[in-house]
């Protein structure tokens, strides 16, 4: 390996190979994959032959389609995704009643009714309050 390379990457500066080692291991488990998917093909053939041995044809036919089926089913299409909601959808209509009925407890409070109360003192206790008649 070029000792540069190393260099970086015990530094920290490069990955590469992280990525190598990775890639390795992904090829590896395809192996893998690829010979447990055979095994279990090979048991799950096995087990189809005895059972169509004491039932008719239709029975592997039909296994056969939907194994056909299942294995070219494609991939998702995320172009094809459309989503119409927003949150009023999912918000109970009582939300906007409670709101409502909190925002009137707040205005006919007496913590905000007290900007609109005017004090108004009769003229007898004004005179005997400042001294003056009037």
């Amino acid at each position: 390996m070029n000792p540069l390379k190393s260099m970086a990457n015990a530094l920290g500066f490069g990955n590469s190979d992280q990525v190598a080692d990775a890639k390795k291991a992904i090829n590896q488990n395809k192996g893998l994959w690829q010979s447990n998917y055979n095994e279990n093909q090979d048991t799950l053939n096995k087990y189809l032959n005895s059972i169509s041995q004491a039932h008719d044809t239709t029975l592997k036919d039909k296994y056969n389609q939907a194994k056909y089926n299942y294995e070219n089913i494609g991939t998702y299409d995320p172009s094809k995704f459309e989503y119409n909601k927003t949150v009023e959808d999912f918000m109970s209509p009582a939300v906007d009643m409670r709101i409502k009925t909190a925002n009137d407890a707040i205005t006919n409070s007496q913590a905000n009714a007290r900007k609109h109360v005017q004090f108004r003192l009769p003229k007898r206790i004004k005179c005997e309050i400042t001294g003056y008649g009037e």
